[in-house]
């Protein structure tokens, strides 16, 4: 129920805030999709109720939730990297600029051209399934190193820690929990 609310509150976020909320969309959307997927873990609540048919609904589609989400995030990251960095650096560069972002001797323009190789890099990767976990590591190191350079808060950003983080610990596949759960399900049919 809660991973639903997060793609209900995704997609309300487009109604409150404009079209431009869609940008941002698919990076709230996708930790619902990973908690559908997961479900809500050992010391959740979901125990005292019996979910049996909510299970038996998602256990068949839990790969395709998990690198939807993949999907998700990957794309989202390509298109901020297209749309607002690469077609918008000066935007970029001014932030950086008041940030006082340290330049390592180097043109800052340059600086934001490399972010926005990462960025678009990075979220290539996860759209293709291609290095989840190194890349999970390189945009939590990328989001708190400017959190911590333009002094903002890391809260700005808890969406993409909680699904990154899990993406890190999970890697490309549904964690074998789940898969075990799904053998011992169809062995009982």
């Amino acid at each position: 129920a809660c991973g639903v609310a997060m793609i209900g509150l995704s997609l309300i976020g487009v109604a409150v805030f404009g079209p431009t909320f869609w940008t941002y969309s698919p990076h709230f959307a996708a930790p619902g999709l990973i908690l559908i997927a997961l479900g809500g873990g050992r010391y959740s609540c979901d125990h005292l109720w019996s979910l049996d048919a909510t299970d038996r609904l998602v256990a068949p589609h839990r790969q395709v939730l998990w690198r939807l989400s993949h999907i998700l995030i990957g794309a989202g990251f390509v298109y901020l990297g297209l749309a607002y960095k690469l077609m918008q650096p000066t935007l970029l560069i001014a932030i950086l600029e008041h940030g006082n972002m340290p330049t390592f001797a180097l043109p800052m323009p340059v600086i934001a051209l490399v972010m926005t190789g990462v960025e678009i890099l990075c979220g290539a990767l996860l759209v293709t399934g291609r290095l989840v976990r190194p890349v999970a590591l390189a945009i939590l190191g990328a989001i708190t190193l400017l959190a911590v350079v333009l002094g903002e808060t890391p809260l700005f950003h808890a969406n993409l820690y909680g699904a990154l983080f899990v993406i890190l610990l999970a890697g490309r596949n549904v964690p074998i929990a789940h898969r075990r759960a799904q053998f011992q399900q169809a062995r009982a049919v």
